[in-house]
This record gives structure tokens, C-alpha cells and sequence, in this order.
């Protein structure tokens, strides 16, 4: 209702620059055609937000370093859930980060402080990187940014009303890409810098190193069996991940360890007899623990998830399997990395204008893969990388 009210108050001359939606006369009001002469100064201040998903947030870092190459001396700001702090505070780029808790009370209290906040700071530019929310688009539009640039559709006018640049989402055209357009629309222009993570952390920020707790007796392959988004579509059956730690442990030797949220019955996963080479991490780590337990695992055999773009960072060799999801849109940019994906013409079957809703009920395009094959591709995959484990 509020963002309705504040979006029928906004004149119609005052709707915003468009990126990819065609041609775009000048109009009174709009933003300046040269975002350029915003951003100049001594130290401009720079908002990204993206609120849900650690894996759009890792795609999200090639962006953040050409902020970084276009403004070196800029004063970057990031707004996320509460639940996404511990990896925003390890993105080198970002100086500041302003948690969002989820709970109803403390969200509403938490955004009302980040925007008085933003306005304290004095920001210039707001990349609302959130797919198609209102409420990112609200806190843009009440930030006090000049600059205001975002994904829109037609079917979400009321959200387009409150930015300046609206960028065309293109579900052709990998995430990474779609992030990088939204700040080049503004000026922001790619660049070919290595992606990586303030890490090992600084004791001094009060971060574990992640190393001491957790040790194993051999080298490992880290498993990630579970997804946050889309779990029922995405989930790989127990008894496949029972077959395929048997067999990775008789062919390569592999200790197997678990990690994710918890379930209900998290023993499900676990060969019988496999006590001696399975460690059931679970909900046990911190996610500076999760960080060092993928950085030098031997493999990671992972569903689509923010796991397996974690393991990009660091180049370790990834098998991760799609289905749902479309992997033009969300493959982990990983060298060292595959995807396992049939193309069945069903597949994908969600996408984010219809809310990632599917009637499926039957999720063929991954349980069909057989552990054979998944572990004859993960023995494929750590011959050609030839990567030991760092942990042996």
C-alpha cells in the first residue's frame, strides 16, 4: 500500500532512463544522461542491496570491482539480510554493510535505520540488485540517491517508477553479466580482475580462520545435498548419495563430508557401515568453517546452491547439478568446474518473472543421473585438475 501511494505521487515526466527497453528521449526530470558528474568528489558514496541468495551475492563481486576500478577512493555500501553478513564482510570491496534481520519488528526497524542512515552518508548511487522486489525498490527510491539503477519488467511498472536507470533482466545472459549491466548503465564498466575473498580473515576483525576445529585423515570430497530455494526440485535422492560416497571412497579413496542445513534425518545420506570415511557437518559450521572446509577439499559434489560458487572462488573442482534452474542463468564460473544437466524439454521449469513457481512433482532432471556416472565424472574431473587435497 505505502509503495503504491509513493509511486501514484511520482509525475509522469519523471520516469526514469531505461536500459534495453528501446529508445529513450531526454526527459524533464530525469536523471543526468552523464552519471559521471555524481559521482565525482572526494569519497561518493555507493549502495549495492541484494537480499536473498549467497550464490547471486558471489556472482555479484565482478561488479563490485569495477565499482572499485571506477571509483578507487568510493565508500561502498551493502544492505542484505542479517543472515548473509558473514560473507558480505568478507567481499574486499565493500566498506560498509547494513544488516537487514528478517523477523517482521526488527526488519521494519533495521530499514528505517539503514535509510536514515543513507541519507547521513549522503548516498549518490543506489544498484538495487534484487530480482523484481518492491521492497528493494522502496529502499532505493527512500536511500536519497540521485542515481537509481535496477532490474524491471512491464509487469512490475510500480517498481520501474522508482529508479532512474531500469535494466532489462535477460534470462539469456548468466547473472554475472545481468549484475554487471545494472552498473553499466550508470557508468560502472567491467573488468577483468581476478574474483576473490578477503581471506583467510583478519583475526582482528574478529573472524575464526575456520582451520583448527574441523580436521579429517585423508583427503575428502565435500558434499552438499540439500538447497535453501527449490529443495524438493533440487534434491538429489539419499539412497544416490549413499551409492556415490560408497564408491568415491573405494576408487579414490575419499573421506566424504557433509555439510548444509540440517534435517530431519540427516543419517539418510550416509552409507551403512560408513561411520569411518563420513563426517556429518550438518548445521555445525560457521560459515568462515564452511569457507575453509570447501577451500581445500579435494572436490565438491554439490546441487545448485551457493556451495558450489563458493568453490569457484577458490577453483576447486566442482560438479554441481542442475535442473530446475536454468544454467545459463546460474552456472558457477569455476575452471576447474562442471555441470551435470540432461536438457530435458521440461527442463528448466522455473524462472524468476513467475516467482520460480513449478507443478512438478517429479524432479526426473536430477534424480535421473545414476552414481556411476556421477563418479565416473568426479574421477574425470580431479585427473584433469589434478588438485590433492590440502588436507591430507
Amino acid at each position: 500500500m505505502l509503495l503504491g501511494c509513493l509511486t501514484a505521487l511520482l509525475p509522469r515526466r519523471a520516469l526514469p532512463h531505461r536500459v534495453g527497453f528501446g529508445p529513450n528521449p531526454p526527459r524533464r526530470g530525469a536523471a543526468p544522461s552523464d552519471p559521471s558528474t555524481l559521482l565525482a568528489g572526494d569519497r561518493p558514496v555507493i549502495v549495492l542491496s541484494k537480499y536473498f541468495g549467497m550464490g547471486s551475492i558471489l556472482l555479484m563481486i565482478p561488479l563490485l570491482q569495477s565499482i572499485r576500478k571506477r571509483c578507487p577512493s568510493a565508500r561502498v555500501v551493502f544492505l542484505s539480510f542479517s543472515t548473509n553478513a558473514a560473507l558480505v564482510r568478507l567481499l574486499p570491496e565493500v566498506d560498509d554493510l547494513l544488516p537487514i534481520r528478517t523477523q517482521l519488528l526488527p526488519l521494519i526497524w533495521d530499514t528505517v535505520a539503514a535509510i536514515l542512515r543513507l541519507w547521513r552518508m549522503g548516498a549518490r548511487c543506489f544498484l538495487d540488485l534484487e530480482f523484481f522486489s518492491r521492497y528493494s525498490a522502496l529502499v532505493s527510491f527512500c536511500s536519497g540517491a540521485a542515481i537509481r539503477s535496477g532490474f524491471h519488467t512491464l509487469s512490475l511498472s510500480s517498481r520501474g517508477r522508482l529508479l532512474t536507470h531500469r535494466v532489462h533482466w535477460n534470462p539469456y545472459r548468466h547473472a554475472t553479466d545481468n549484475f554487471l549491466a545494472v552498473g553499466e548503465a550508470v557508468g560502472f564498466l567491467r573488468t577483468d580482475a581476478r574474483i576473490q575473498l578477503r581471506w583467510p580473515p583478519d583475526p582482528s576483525t574478529g573472524h575464526e580462520d575456520g582451520v583448527g576445529r574441523w580436521k579429517f585423515p585423508g583427503p575428502y570430497a565435500v558434499f552438499h545435498p540439500t538447497a535453501r530455494t527449490l529443495p524438493h526440485l533440487k534434491a538429489y535422492p539419499p539412497d544416490r548419495w549413499r551409492r556415490l560416497a560408497e564408491l568415491l571412497q573405494q576408487r579414490a579413496g575419499l573421506q566424504i563430508v557433509y555439510v548444509g542445513d540440517a534435517g530431519p534425518d540427516d543419517r539418510r545420506f550416509f552409507p551403512e557401515g560408513g561411520a569411518s570415511f563420513c563426517h556429518n557437518l550438518f548445521a555445525k559450521t560457521t560459515f568462515t568453517e564452511l569457507v575453509a572446509i570447501v577451500e581445500q577439499a579435494a572436490c565438491l559434489v554439490s546441487v545448485d546452491s551457493g556451495v558450489a560458487h563458493l568453490a569457484a572462488l577458490f577453483q576447486v573442482p566442482t560438479l554441481t547439478l542442475f535442473g530446475p534452474d536454468a544454467p545459463v542463468l546460474y552456472m558457477p564460473r569455476n575452471p576447474n568446474g562442471e555441470i551435470l544437466y540432461q536438457g530435458l524439454h521440461c527442463s528448466p521449469c522455473v524462472n524468476l518473472l513467475t516467482g520460480k513457481d513449478s507443478d512438478c512433482r517429479d524432479n526426473v532432471c536430477i534424480r535421473g543421473w545414476d552414481p556411476d556416472e556421477v563418479c565416473r565424472r568426479v574421477l574425470r574431473l580431479l585427473e584433469r585438475c589434478q588438485t590433492p587435497s590440502r588436507n591430507a
